[in-house]
């Protein structure tokens, strides 16, 4: 029963946030077979466009009692050996009713095989439209609705996802999804039709369960305490360039103080902003430190080294807009933190230098390619951490998107506040915290982070960094857009 009330309870709370921002649920994307391009789910994400993945492989299910990967399912249908022409119908009333009180997130039902080698049935993309998959809706009021499913899949074998298929097979995972928003009546019954596409052979068993999607488990009001004593020790709103004093910034760096820019549909945040130029056929945008401690002045592509405290914690938040040519095809940084060292003999934690706990780390802000059609976020670019640390494992940065409530997926012409925090861990623990928020909503928290065991090893700078790659280049030029630049540390750091 507790994990019963805990299941619906995280539902709820999803329910509360899509207002705020787009509800995360897994996507049947585009999957090209052609061109490799496979952005839907499939058995490790939930959305692979987005980069969202599952918590188990295979997808993620609730049984009817609440229970995560549990076996009791909400419904199930026998399959006779030599059917063919009669369609496999379930009863989902349960189901649907909890959809239609919005009781719980419509992520649609998962069909599992419980007896018997798995059947194939025609998907929504079968060329006999009198097949489709359909939900039949008996309305209190004695009328019946019918309902395609607006996804279908199966999750299954390798990491190519065939929701472009014409058909669904159970010997994987189905996954079908059904838009109820314009049932505006309450339902009397709700029956599940599935068509067999070849003849059953022998006595088989499905059963029905709900698609699952990872909710986090804390909000923020309980996790941002340790970062509320910080004081703010530098700030631009880039109206001339002085906001360079203090910074070392890279003669790689492609910038320039801007108040209109029509072609790529720039809008002010606030009066100017610096306009960041990734050019054809480069990887370099912006390459930028504000650097914590003493640097080597002879380094050529640093114009300013400064002396400052060694640093455990901090934070920074700057406005964020992407340009309307920002489409990119390939991963990239963003700006970060960075406790490199490039010049000691424990550099590490950048361009492939491993970090393994004796060296350096860095913990960049990520951003992912433009996600393409038939995908929720269609046109959206996903934003996250590109993080080297003690526990990494093979050569380069782990990817990880923002994911809490779809808040790292962002839109093209539009400003964001984007903010980051982050903690070192104690030598030996992996109790290392980053979080980012999204205006102001938490879109990511982590805590058991173990950037590096040297004690030597700080934060050394913020890394405002725009990087494509990866291995391409920009194919043509893009732009984005910063403003409003700040930077916190604690009060006894600060003075």
């Amino acid at each position: 029963m507790k994990r019963l009330l805990y299941f619906f309870f995280s539902q709820l709370l999803c329910l509360f946030f899509v207002s705020y921002a787009y509800a995360i649920s897994w996507s049947e994307g585009t999957c090209d077979d052609k061109n490799r391009i496979y952005s839907g789910a499939n058995t490790d994400y939930a959305n692979r466009g987005a980069q969202l993945s599952w918590r188990k492989k295979n997808g993620d299910w609730v049984d009817a009692n609440g229970r995560l990967f549990g076996s009791s399912p909400f419904a199930t249908a026998d399959i006779n050996a030599g059917q063919l022409i009669e369609p496999v119908q379930v009863d989902i009333t349960q189901i649907v009713d909890k959809w239609q009180r919005n009781s719980i997130f419509n992520h649609g039902v998962m069909i599992k095989k419980l007896k018997g080698i798995g059947n194939i049935f025609h998907s929504k993309e079968t060329s006999d439209t009198s097949l489709t998959p359909r939900l039949e809706l008996e309305l209190v009021s004695g009328s019946v609705v019918t309902l395609l499913p607006n996804a279908d899949t199966t999750l299954m074998g390798t990491h190519r996802c065939k929701g472009n298929q014409s058909e669904l097979l159970s010997a994987g995972h189905v996954l079908l999804r059904f838009d109820l928003s314009e049932v505006k009546t309450n339902i009397k019954s709700a029956t599940l039709n599935l068509y067999l596409k070849q003849k059953n052979r022998s006595q088989q068993q499905i059963g029905i369960f709900l698609v699952d999607m990872d909710i986090p488990s804390k909000l923020g009001s309980d996790i941002t305490n340790i970062f509320s004593n910080f004081q703010k020790v530098y700030e631009t709103s880039f109206e001339n360039d002085d906001w360079q004093e203090g910074w070392s910034i890279g003669e790689n760096s492609h910038i320039k103080i801007v108040q209109e820019n029509h072609t790529e549909l720039f809008e002010p945040f606030n009066g100017k902003a610096l306009q960041v130029t990734l050019p054809k056929g480069q990887h370099y945008a912006l390459n930028a430190h504000y650097y914590f401690e003493n640097k080597d002045k002879d380094i050529l592509w640093f114009s300013r080294q400064d002396t400052r405290q060694s640093i455990r914690s901090a934070c920074f938040e700057y406005a964020l807009r992407f340009s309307n040519s920002w489409e990119p095809d390939s991963e990239g940084k963003m700006p970060g933190f960075s406790g490199r060292y490039y010049d000691k003999e424990y550099r590490g934690g950048w361009g492939g230098r491993s970090s393994d706990g004796t060296n350096g780390w860095s913990a960049r802000g990520l951003f992912e390619p433009v996600i393409g059609e038939n995908n929720e976020y269609s046109g959206r670019i996903p934003v996250g951490t590109y993080l080297y640390h003690t526990d990494m494992g093979g050569k380069w940065g782990q990817h990880i998107v923002w994911n809490n409530f779809g808040l790292g997926m962002l839109e093209k012409n539009r400003w964001y506040k984007v903010k980051q925090c982050l903690k070192m861990n104690q030598a030996g623990q992996a109790n290392g915290v980053i979080q980012a928020w999204i205006n102001n909503q938490l879109a990511y928290y982590q805590n058991n982070i173990n950037f590096t065991n040297n004690p030597q090893i700080n934060i050394e700078s913020i890394w405002m960094n725009i990087y494509y790659g990866g291995n391409k280049v920009a194919y043509q030029d893009m732009h984005v857009f910063i403003d409003e630049l700040a930077i916190f540390l604690p009060h006894s750091k600060a003075e």
